[in-house]
């Protein structure tokens, strides 16, 4: 029975190590976020890797799959707004009904992108990108995610959260078939 105690106490520790490693790449772009807060419905983060040239974090739209927000890419194509080259999407601050990127241009300048989508009856409604000229506060009630991490910071993670993901599975079939062996 002591055997029993310890690999409870093992699953306990293995799962909760699980959920918060899910938590926190969530915010990365490949967690399922069990016990996060969540994003916008309409926005996803998404980490590019080395499917995608290791372009890092992006952010994404998913009626449409459009990525909005991204390396070396424009962000604005309306010819009446100067154009933002993205150099590094830096983190962003989010609730749940906006997203606010933080980016570095290729000036290496700071900009804030305001990203939500626009309330309206129509059946597809469209979303709004624009920049502000702040940056968000608490006052916001804006939750915020730094992404000013390494390529292999993020990809540690995710392999982390995957180990700790097996484990967990292989410890709980383990008490099942423990506690099996003793029912007979």
């Amino acid at each position: 029975m002591k055997v029993s105690k310890i690999i409870i106490v093992f699953v306990i520790i293995i799962l909760s190590l699980f959920f918060y490693l899910d938590n926190k790449a969530y915010y990365y772009g490949f967690g399922n976020g069990f016990t996060s807060s969540k994003l916008p419905r309409r926005f996803e983060i998404f980490f590019g890797g080395s499917d995608f040239g290791n372009q890092g974090m992006m952010l994404m739209e998913n009626d449409m799959n459009l990525l909005i927000i991204r390396k070396n890419d424009s962000l604005f194509e309306d010819e009446s707004v100067k154009k933002i080259i993205i150099n590094q999407f830096v983190g962003y601050w989010f609730n749940d009904k906006v997203i606010v990127a933080k980016i570095k241009d290729k000036s290496n300048n700071n900009k804030y992108i305001e990203v939500y989508e626009e309330v309206t009856n129509k059946p597809y409604p469209k979303f709004i990108c624009k920049e502000i000229n702040y940056t968000p506060n608490k006052l916001d009630e804006l939750k915020y995610v730094d992404l000013d991490k390494s390529l292999s910071y993020f990809k540690s993670l995710k392999i982390f959260k995957n180990i700790s993901l097996i484990l967990s599975a292989l410890s709980i079939i383990y008490l099942f078939i423990v506690f099996y062996k003793n029912k007979k």
